[in-house]
């Protein structure tokens, strides 16, 4: 657990995908993270040098996952 964390804490204000271990996969900004979840801003687009992806589509969502139920995390940008 304390490798995630560690993940985590590097990855802040970064865009990520998060996968699940339902099968779910989630975009944004990650914004914080506590002992047991992590908080993603998926509202805003985002812009790389090879393609545009919007995360969520709806203002101002912030999505709470919790880290005992993420399968991965991948760096977008």
């Amino acid at each position: 657990m304390d490798e995630l964390h560690y993940f985590c804490h590097s990855c802040i204000n970064r865009l990520v995908r998060v996968s699940t271990v339902d099968g779910r996969v989630h975009e944004g900004v990650l914004l914080h993270f506590d002992g047991d979840n992590i908080y993603l801003d998926g509202s805003a687009a985002f812009i790389s040098n090879k393609v545009s992806i919007k995360g969520f589509r709806s203002r101002n969502f912030i999505t709470t996952l919790v880290l005992f139920d993420i399968l991965a995390i991948a760096l977008l940008v």
